[in-house]
């Protein structure tokens, strides 16, 4: 598989990277709520973004015409240990601060219903991204797309925006397997694609993922090769 053109930003420091990542996500945001449009923000969870979330929570943007969703979630049963393992609670701690009361937010667990109900009532909403911002872990994976999962290949190429991905059996995936997921069809025709990387590890591995061009081994070459725009990597020790 050859690899689609990327853009890789490196900072040297926190502030930078922070400011860096932010200043994108700002731009495409007014530039949508500008045109009297609805812009639509999908995040993922992780340590690396938490302190641009913060950070975008202080800034001049039009937060009532703003949809945050999730790129991925966590199916998270036990309730006593949502507050600390979901991508949702990470987000509304970070973001949704009083100047983003206006962002309308859109969880991707349903706990009323079940994880196939949660999928449909995500893929029925769903609407093309502004701005996706992903992650990516020290296997390769981003979004819940976990290497050697065995509903990889058909989570690659789903045809919903959402599905479903049983990662047991991925040591990253740790105590919740059962996930649900942006697939590569739902970012397709995002406007602007962002994959925040921190540390000499993880740009290890994505340069390693770089060469390979193997997408099986390394997810997060799907973040990469499906887009209308290159992928806009930034990256701080």
């Amino acid at each position: 598989m050859s690899v689609k053109a990327f853009r890789f930003h490196a900072y040297s420091s926190d502030a930078d990277y922070i400011s860096g990542v932010t200043t994108q996500m700002v731009a495409e945001l007014k530039l949508r709520t500008s045109t009297e449009q609805r812009a639509q923000l999908l995040l993922s969870g992780g340590t690396s973004p938490a302190p641009v979330y913060q950070y975008l929570s202080t800034q001049d943007v039009d937060w009532s015409n703003v949809d945050v969703g999730l790129v991925d979630e966590r199916w998270v049963v036990n309730t006593a240990q949502r507050k600390s393992a979901s991508n949702q609670a990470m987000v509304a701690k970070t973001l949704l601060t009083e100047n983003t009361a206006r962002v309308t937010f859109h969880r991707l667990a349903d706990y009323a219903t079940d994880i196939k109900t949660s999928i449909a009532n995500a893929n029925d909403q769903f609407q093309i991204p502004s701005v996706v911002v992903f992650g990516m872990g020290e296997d390769g994976h981003t979004a819940s797309l976990f290497p050697e999962a065995s509903q990889l290949n058909a989570a690659l190429n789903c045809q919903d925006p959402y599905t479903s991905l049983d990662a047991t059996g991925c040591p990253v995936a740790g105590l919740w397997p059962q996930r649900i997921t942006l697939t590569p069809r739902g970012w397709r025709d995002a406007a602007s694609r962002l994959l925040i990387i921190r540390g000499a590890a993880k740009k290890a591995v994505f340069e390693t993922a770089i060469a390979s061009g193997d997408m099986h081994k390394y997810p997060v070459l799907a973040a990469i090769n499906v887009g209308k725009a290159p992928l806009d990597v930034h990256w701080a020790q």
